[in-house]
């Protein structure tokens, strides 16, 4: 992902989060796009490119100070939410938060 690839740059070594992680729950109800909000590290960059680039508006921003997250309205799923799945968030992602559903399975 891009923020490790600018870690590795430089030079940061790794260093453990000693306050306490927020519990979430990975979304991979929609048919294409799956959302791993513990991944997330909310730079509002999915919510800029949903919102202004596609003019879509699936994605937004919840909650205020350390419970802020990145989301749908309502807490719905992507599944449920205007999202076209055009995968514009994912390339937008810097940490992997969003990531493309891998079907080669099925």
């Amino acid at each position: 992902c891009e923020l490790q690839a600018l870690c590795n740059d430089l030079g940061v070594k790794e260093y453990r989060y000693e306050g306490t992680k927020t519990k979430s729950v990975v979304d991979d109800l929609s048919p294409s796009i799956v959302r791993d909000n513990s991944k997330c590290i909310v730079c509002r960059r999915c919510v800029s490119t949903c919102n202004n680039i596609q003019k879509i508006g699936a994605i937004g921003v919840s909650k205020r100070g350390f419970k802020t997250t990145i989301g749908c309205i309502y807490d719905k799923s992507l599944a449920e939410s205007p999202c076209i799945n055009c995968g514009q968030c994912i390339l937008a992602c810097p940490v992997g938060a969003l990531h493309e559903k891998n079907s080669v399975d099925e």
